[in-house]
């Protein structure tokens, strides 16, 4: 069961990372046009 969540924890750290840098990338877009 521990292993499962420490598991599950990993992957939501690597998914918050992906949308971090995807919001990055459109605050950069955004700043291109303005």
């Amino acid at each position: 069961m521990a292993h499962e969540f420490l598991h599950f924890q990993a992957l939501s750290e690597l998914r918050m990372k992906e949308l971090n840098e995807v919001l990055v990338q459109f605050s950069g877009i955004d700043k291109s046009y303005l």
